[in-house]
């Protein structure tokens, strides 16, 4: 084991003579040291996806309800957190976020604290300057940006640009603005403009604050050269003419994404950040779209101070358990021309995202980057 590995603890997600799923729970939030290095007081984020409009397959809110029940019972403040989206449905903005949140069970009521939409009404965010190889100026979400305290509840997933979609990409993505979204899913920050669905009502005129939008006749003309890449007109623009260009590789969206997320842990003091994963429910998409079974059972539930290191267990794991019975990945398996050449024992996301490229991501990427290593040593924890 590397001298720099950090611990990674976890426990079945079942109930056995470990305890139950509540108590192993706990005592991984225990044992990372997060709840005694807060402060009485502490404004606590709990950063987790809802899930878009028609996903089941999210994290379920009964655990982000433990997790803030436990920072009260420690003193802190918690609020349960996430941004808005690039593309138009049921998270894009502050009130669309709002009212998907409350369908599946994330309220002021259920989680006995706010529910906070971290970029708020106007895409708010304040920029946190590093020394970095792509993403220099990154733009943390403002609630996020205030908070003294971090909890990185994620919910594992497969993704058609990350090997595993986990706690980096729960804070890369979803703890920055949507000027940040745009640069990490192409290669130009400004959107696509089709005039063709441009309904001229000026929304984007009165609104950036570039000057790229002018009226010009019954539409809008966009000068490119203008845009300073803030994404606002995306979550606007009432007739669909203004939309991300989704044209980065998944090396270049992996690469800004892991410096995003080094930019946001940049403004916790030492030892304000936690990371936790529930590794039930694991399929082949992202909580962004409609999932239906999972590829491979219960993962288990983990938790470290490094999010490399968690993220690299998670992608362990996912190597270690059983097929999901009529999953994807069961149905890949059992054909012969879709299986053929494919080695679902080290690398099971290749097999449906053919693009992630994993031995890159966690050999080069994610080691240049500043943020970790991946290394990690395995505490199993009981009650």
């Amino acid at each position: 084991m590397p001298d720099n590995a950090s611990t990674v603890w976890w426990a079945s997600a079942a109930i056995d003579d470990a305890g139950s799923p509540w108590e192993k729970f706990r005592a991984i939030v225990h044992r990372t040291g997060f709840l005694d290095r807060m402060d009485d007081g502490d404004n606590v984020a709990i950063k987790v996806h809802m899930s878009e409009l028609g996903n089941i397959r999210g994290i379920r809110p009964m655990w982000v309800r433990y997790v803030a029940d436990m920072i009260r019972e420690a003193g802190g403040q918690p609020f349960v957190t996430d941004t808005t989206t690039l593309y138009r449905r049921g998270r894009v903005t502050l009130q669309k976020y709002l009212d998907t949140a409350a369908r599946h069970g994330f309220s002021p009521q259920t989680m006995g604290c706010p529910v906070i939409i971290a970029d708020g009404f106007g895409n708010a965010g304040t920029y946190v300057t590093q020394d970095a190889k792509r993403y220099k100026r990154v733009p943390v979400a403002q609630a996020i940006y205030e908070a003294d305290a971090l909890v990185n509840l994620a919910h594992p997933t497969l993704h058609p640009s990350f090997p595993i979609a986990a706690a980096i990409k729960n804070i890369g993505m979803g703890c920055t603005t949507k000027e940040a979204k745009i640069r990490m899913h192409a290669q130009m920050a400004a959107p696509k403009y089709n005039a063709d669905r441009c309904i001229g009502c000026w929304v984007c005129v009165n609104l950036c604050p570039g000057g790229a939008f002018e009226p010009a006749g019954k539409v809008v003309r966009f000068n490119e050269d203008d845009c300073i890449g803030c994404g606002e007109c995306i979550a606007v623009c009432r007739g669909g003419a203004l939309n991300p260009r989704w044209d980065a590789d998944s090396g270049e969206t992996q690469l800004w994404t892991i410096e995003a997320t080094r930019a946001t842990l940049s403004t916790f003091a030492d030892g304000k950040v936690v990371h936790l994963a529930i590794g039930t429910d694991f399929t082949a998409g992202c909580d962004c779209g409609e999932n239906s079974l999972p590829i491979v059972t219960d993962l288990g539930l983990f938790g470290s101070n490094d999010p490399a290191a968690l993220d690299r267990a998670c992608w362990d794991r996912l190597h270690e358990v059983d097929l999901y019975p009529g999953g994807l990945l069961d149905q890949i398996a059992r054909d012969p021309e879709k299986s053929a050449g494919l080695d679902l024992s080290s690398d099971r996301a290749s097999a449906i995202y053919d693009a992630v490229e994993p031995e890159r991501f966690w050999t080069e990427l994610l080691p240049e980057s500043g943020l970790g290593t991946g290394e990690y040593r395995l505490e199993p924890v009981g009650k």
